[in-house]
């Protein structure tokens, strides 16, 4: 992906760490599973894992928003209504994806 595809996945995934208007984890405090929302949280991960890997230097709010957002999803999936068929494997792909970030280990 070029440098400006990353930058905007990069706020995209901004804004997703931070629950703004819109976004997935915003849905998901709300009691709503957004399947496309879900989709765009991973994808922008995946190009932050690929962004960063192998920076000497994490920028903080990636590093928290790696370490909590999965813990989080999960926890609030277990409460939903309305589930998604495949909670855990949709969480684990987030466990995946956290552990790549800090590991870089392609997810599974």
């Amino acid at each position: 992906m070029a440098e400006s595809g990353d930058t905007r996945e990069l706020a995209v995934l901004r804004a997703e760490f931070a629950a703004e208007e819109g976004s997935f984890l915003l849905g998901l405090h709300e009691g709503e599973w957004d399947a496309t929302g879900f989709r765009r949280l991973e994808h922008a991960m995946r190009v932050a894992c690929a962004h960063t890997q192998g920076a000497p230097l994490l920028e903080r709010w990636l590093a928290e928003g790696f370490h909590l957002i999965p813990r989080e999803v999960r926890a609030k999936a277990s409460c939903l209504r309305r589930p998604p068929h495949d909670t855990a494997g949709l969480c684990d792909r987030l466990d995946d994806l956290s552990l790549c970030f800090f590991l870089g280990e392609p997810p599974g």
